[in-house]
């Protein structure tokens, strides 16, 4: 174990100058992102000696001392941790699982011929984290495999998959990515009108609106913004609706959608929206006031004004009001 400094907090320079690989790893409290960043510099600056007991440290009972060293592997960027990585993607802790994905992108296209056969694995885990690693290489090598992907049993690999195409934005993946709005699960279709969308290509419009309904939080939130690029006045109404989701997020990007699209349908509900609980929704429906332009919400506006709580919001109602009167911009209250 490690040296303390003072009654607490570890001596990382202690623990470096006596290779202590053990104790750095276990330095590390969940709460402490400042030794949390120091551990893992140190684990780098030890370099080629820190390798093998980081690949030990990746069986250790500790899912906490497991993930740090999947991260150190990542940042070291050495091809020979690939194999030990790949493994974790079986891991029982799902922040061990992600951070295996995050460290093989950081070591990059090295570990693609590694990756494609656990794509064929027997396992979805196994087969959902390589093709999200994949994806997170943007490399045009691997979109052979990904297509074949399409395919998978599991809608989550597909969805995985989809999302990994729409990333590399290569001409080679339209059709099929059009031929998965077909798709018998409602939210791979959604994925797909999404990737599509983001790739520019013209989609249809009730795909990305069928999307704000799925269950999944991350569709419903990208297709709340893919909204608001069409900039299609059909898209008002869904939108409005989404303005009541559950998640503060889907809420906030349906009001700035709501803003490009600049029909007057959305200046009352974007009103309602002002006293939002989340001051993340209350400042994008003010944006998106201030888009609009309509002199009904001057007096709404001027009460966000008072929230001195959250100056993004004060900020946002301001510039908004500005935009509505543009010849006289109003001035704040004093806080």
């Amino acid at each position: 174990m490690g040296i303390l400094h003072g009654l607490t907090k570890p001596n990382i320079r202690a623990l470096i100058e006596k290779k202590d690989i053990d104790g750095l790893l276990r330095s590390v409290t969940s709460t402490d992102y400042v030794g949390f960043s120091e551990t893992i510099s140190a684990l780098k600056m030890l370099g080629e000696e820190a390798l093998e007991p980081l690949f030990k440290a990746l069986r250790d009972p500790d899912g906490r001392i497991r993930g740090i060293s999947v991260l150190v592997l990542g940042e070291m960027r050495d091809p020979r941790a690939v194999e030990p990585l790949i493994q974790r993607f079986s891991d029982e802790e799902w922040h061990v699982r992600f951070y295996a994905v995050l460290a093989l992108g950081l070591i990059g296209e090295s570990s693609i011929d590694f990756l494609i056969p656990v794509t064929r694995s027997p396992e979805p885990e196994a087969r959902r984290g390589a093709v999200r690693a994949l994806g997170e290489l943007r490399n045009s090598r691997t979109i052979p495999i990904l297509l074949e992907t399409l395919r998978d049993p599991d809608k989550f690999v597909r969805i995985t998959a989809v999302w990994a195409l729409g990333g590399i934005n290569d001409p080679r993946t339209v059709e099929p990515l059009l031929c998965t709005l077909q798709d018998p699960d409602p939210e791979v279709r959604s994925r797909a009108a999404i990737a599509l969308s983001s790739m520019h290509i013209s989609t249809s419009l009730d795909s990305l609106i069928s999307a704000l309904q799925v269950e999944n939080v991350g569709i419903r939130m990208e297709a709340a913004s893919a909204l608001g690029e069409l900039n299609d006045p059909a898209a008002v109404d869904p939108l409005i609706r989404a303005l009541e989701d559950e998640n503060s997020m889907i809420r906030r990007n349906a009001a700035i959608s709501l803003g490009k699209i600049g029909d007057s349908r959305a200046v009352d509900p974007l009103i309602h929206r002002l006293k939002d609980e989340h001051w993340n929704v209350r400042e994008g429906a003010a944006i998106s006031l201030g888009k609009i332009g309509d002199p009904r919400a001057v007096d709404p506006l001027k009460e966000v004004l008072k929230d001195l709580e959250f100056k993004y919001v004060q900020t946002a109602a301001l510039q908004a009001l500005g935009a509505i009167h543009k010849d006289t911009p109003p001035v704040p209250p004093n806080s």
